[in-house]
């Protein structure tokens, strides 16, 4: 009975992501105009973003190296850039999935093109596109367990033509699959192999705080508002009504916030709080390490874990949703995520902004040399939560600084 309830909820999530990606269901950022439609030559150029990032992604998931070059203009310097991060990406999905003991499905990959550019010519050799990726990856266990999960991604791209046929004459973006930005080099990922199934979180931690946490309620806000992931709510959108702070600094803290605030029903104070008017909020709401700092210091949070992923994994295997993982390189804190769900063999799956992810296994793109914070959430309920509130502001906001 359990194998075949695991499999309809493998179906169905696997429904909802192709649904979002056959209607191109994607995150326009709140600030975002309604598209225009597009023109013959402009909706060629987003088929070719599409199929070559569709068969960048195959090739990842297959681990066919020789598929990559022929995806890239290799006489532009970013292009052989744009190459050398696609054959890195190749190279740790692939030992990922090793690591795990796991196998890649071919992956799904849908697009939109809400700024498209066209150089000088006739017919243009060159084209500016700004794209907003949906990526739904699939690994499956030997036993045959699946887990889809869904990425969300934002591409700055220059292609170039010739022959006919556009090439990636350069490629910026935050990868989910490559997060690490402090260390040089492709990341490989730490050992430990599959988790174990999780039993009831039996770190000790110090008294519940006044006030109550409610975890599915920040679960729902996260698997609400998490973007353009597939699977994710809102049809793709943010929450409309907080100040999105990706260019700024990164989106990720004041995600987690918005989720601790709106879902998980934390009040806000005056060192943690979001101001409607300007659209600004304080450190801890923003910044990575603040907020874990504000977590802590209240007695709302406890650190479970903290090192490499040796010294965390059983503190990961212990956590609950809607407990944070925060992420580290070379002693800065650099991202944070709430987890939110299990696969079917127990892994802990988040959800982030910056770049956006559903269900995702938490330490996915993580160099080896990362370091960890696990922090459990104190005070705490386990009931079924509410709809996330939508709070209304005004205004504009400075950048969150270092914290993803």
């Amino acid at each position: 009975m359990t194998a075949c309830l695991t499999v309809k909820r493998v179906l169905a999530l696997s429904a909802v992501f192709l649904a979002l990606l056959a209607g191109g269901v994607l995150a326009v950022r709140a600030h975002a105009r309604t598209p225009t439609p597009l023109t013959p030559q402009e909706q060629a150029v987003k088929d070719a973003v599409r199929g070559l990032l569709q068969r960048e992604d195959a090739a990842a998931a297959s681990g066919d190296k020789q598929a990559l070059p022929a995806l890239f203009d290799l006489t532009a310097f970013d292009g052989r850039a744009a190459l050398a991060h696609a054959e890195a990406r190749l190279a740790f999905v692939g030992a990922w999935a090793a690591a795990r003991g796991v196998r890649w499905l071919p992956p799904l990959v849908t697009v939109r093109t809400p700024r498209i550019r066209f150089g000088a010519g006739d017919p243009p050799t060159s084209v500016q596109v700004t794209a907003i990726v949906s990526e739904a990856w699939t690994y499956q266990y030997s036993g045959g367990q699946h887990q889809a999960f869904g990425l969300g991604r934002e591409h700055y791209m220059t292609l170039t033509q010739a022959g006919g046929a556009w090439r990636i004459a350069a490629d910026s973006f935050t990868d989910p699959l490559d997060q690490d930005t402090r260390i040089p080099g492709p990341a490989t990922p730490g050992g430990g192999g599959a988790a174990p199934t999780p039993s009831t979180p039996s770190v000790p931690g110090p008294a519940p705080a006044t006030g109550r946490y409610n975890r599915a309620g920040a679960v729902r806000y996260a698997d609400t508002y998490c973007g353009a992931a597939p699977g994710c709510g809102n049809g793709g959108l943010y929450n409309p009504g907080m100040y999105d702070y990706n260019g700024d600094g990164g989106d990720c803290t004041n995600f987690i916030s918005q989720a601790l605030r709106f879902g998980g029903g934390l009040r806000e104070s005056g060192g943690w709080a979001f101001d409607r008017r300007s659209g600004e909020g304080t450190d801890a709401w923003a910044k990575a390490p603040d907020l874990v700092d504000y977590l802590t210091g209240n007695a709302l949070a406890h650190v479970a874990a903290r090192g490499g992923i040796a010294a965390v994994w059983a503190a990961v295997a212990a956590a609950a949703p809607g407990d944070l993982i925060a992420y580290v390189e070379r002693g800065t804190t650099v991202h944070m995520a709430v987890i939110t769900a299990r696969d079917p063999m127990g892994y802990a799956l988040v959800n982030s902004h910056t770049a956006d992810r559903y269900h995702v296994p938490w330490d996915i793109g993580w160099d080896q040399s990362a370091r960890f914070v696990v922090v459990a959430m104190t005070g705490a309920t386990t009931g079924t939560g509410h709809a996330p509130a939508v709070p209304v502001f005004g205004g504009a906001s400075s950048g969150c600084g270092i914290g993803g």
